[in-house]
């Protein structure tokens, strides 16, 4: 700021000011502002006795002070006569204040509240959206905003010689953000050396903490569910034959996607004959589609369209990408994975689970979808010739959580049961519902679970909602001491 202050000590409050801009000061007994003498002159003397009415939009700094000793302000004037304000010096605040009569003042830059009694910042305070610099030393603030990072201008922020335990980590997003000083607070984090390190430390740290929204990786299965299940001898229930050559597929995806193929006889070994014209290279191409896959195209363009007009595939659909011969397929995959889900056709295996709730699957799909079914059925284990399995796993999270997201890929997780989902879904390898559950649980942590939770995930492989549990403990420590007091103190 382009000002200097010079502080007397017997009850007058500027000696002298050292002003380069057009400035003015508002005084205070009793809450009512009046405001004093502003002057275009660079250099004044200014006392808080003298007292003149005046107005004008060229201010652009102000100053704001009780003239009565130990009389602490618990309001703030009205700025809007004030449009072109840029810089603020508060003093004599009371413990808390609401900042919401700035929030007018869009080109605001620079707020001095250091030397004041405040215990917190109001989140008011947030919506400076061009705040560049933010002075609260020498208070006694004991925690700050905890999306104070939407500060997203600010360069300078001031907050030595207070009682601040933890720095919210969104200030990580503050890209322009040059200093911090934050000595002589009682900090647990960071951690006072990285405090002391400097800036580009703090924010180190806190940037590699900061939870992100929770994001669903992996492809939805109906965009590609060819990689485990397509033409592999192993899971296979049915053979095609095309020029003597077998295509291995399953009954359960393939009579669903292309009905039309059950009324092909089938042989007692269980192989469906088909003769055509068509090479077997482009049959096996086009199952492959089926199956959500893509394929390279060479001269076997219309021998495909060829294929779906005989199976009556009307929704048959080849895309060709920019600049490649690959052609991604597309068909009525998702729509008969929905069909499958509600009617289990084609289901070879009944699951057995603890209180005696049974559930039809389609075998192929399930190993597909989960490594550990599939170390189950084709490893050397005793399940894998078995067509009923007990399962040591709640009945309601696997028909309600696990079926949906095996056959659907997606599933809308009841907050109840997203705890128990997500137990289940690291239990069982699939890492996407995981996911899943993660995005649930985060919506609602709260200081009753957050420290269960934070200590659940050190078993588990959920480093976005360790972020999220460290995040929420971190800003409500206090709270959540006071509610533990009260559980122990609980008859």
């Amino acid at each position: 700021m382009k000002y200097h202050l010079y502080s007397q000590k017997d009850g007058g409050w500027f000696e002298k000011q050292h002003i380069t801009r057009p400035c003015v000061l508002y005084l205070s007994a009793t809450n009512t502002f009046i405001e004093a003498k502003m002057s275009e002159n660079p250099s004044f003397m200014l006392f808080h006795n003298d007292v003149r009415i005046t107005s004008s939009e060229k201010h652009e700094i102000l100053f704001i002070k009780s003239t009565i000793e130990k009389k602490h302000l618990t309001t703030l004037p009205d700025f809007k006569n004030f449009p072109n304000i840029k810089y603020i010096y508060v003093d004599c605040l009371a413990t808390s204040i609401n900042f919401s009569s700035m929030t007018s003042l869009s080109n605001l830059t620079e707020l001095r509240l250091d030397g004041n009694h405040l215990k917190t910042l109001d989140d008011s305070l947030l919506q400076l959206q061009n705040l560049t610099y933010l002075n609260a030393e020498r208070n006694m603030l004991v925690s700050l905003p905890r999306e104070l990072g939407r500060l997203s201008k600010l360069k300078v922020l001031m907050l030595s010689d207070n009682q601040i335990q933890f720095l919210p980590f969104s200030l990580a997003r503050c890209k322009h953000l040059e200093l911090i000083h934050i000595l002589h607070n009682p900090l647990v984090f960071p951690p006072q050396q990285i405090a002391e390190s400097g800036t580009n430390s703090i924010l180190e740290v806190l940037g590699s903490l900061l939870p992100e929204p929770v994001k669903l990786t992996g492809n939805p299965i109906y965009v590609d569910f060819s990689e485990k299940l397509f033409n592999r001898e192993k899971s296979s229930t049915l053979t095609i034959l095309v020029d003597n050559k077998p295509i291995y597929l399953n009954k359960s995806i393939i009579y669903s996607v292309v009905p039309k193929l059950k009324l092909y006889p089938v042989s007692d070994d269980g192989k469906v004959i088909i003769k055509s014209d068509i090479k077997y290279e482009s049959f096996l191409k086009f199952f492959r589609v089926c199956y959500g896959g893509s394929v390279h195209v060479e001269d076997d363009r219309v021998d495909l369209r060829k294929i779906a007009m005989m199976f009556q595939i009307d929704n048959f659909v080849l895309k060709l990408q920019s600049d490649t011969d690959l052609l991604v397929g597309k068909t009525n995959l998702q729509e008969a994975m929905r069909t499958l889900y509600k009617t289990r056709e084609y289901a070879d295996l009944t699951l057995v689970f603890q209180g005696g709730e049974t559930i039809m699957v389609n075998k192929d799909i399930l190993s597909s979808r989960c490594e550990t079914f599939t170390a189950m059925f084709f490893g050397d284990y005793k399940e894998s010739s078995q067509n009923t399995i007990k399962l040591q796993m709640d009945y309601n999270i696997f028909s309600n959580v696990i079926m949906p997201f095996v056959y659907l890929d997606y599933v809308d997780v009841d907050p109840e049961m997203a705890v128990d989902a997500l137990l289940a879904a690291n239990q069982m390898g699939l890492s996407r519902l995981q996911q899943i559950c993660e995005k649930t649980i985060v919506e609602f942590i709260d200081e009753e679970n957050a420290p269960v939770l934070f200590e659940l995930t050190d078993r588990l492989a959920v480093p976005q909602l360790r972020k999220h549990c460290l995040y929420y403990l971190a800003e409500n420590l206090d709270l959540i001491k006071k509610v533990q007091k009260l559980e122990e103190n609980l008859p």
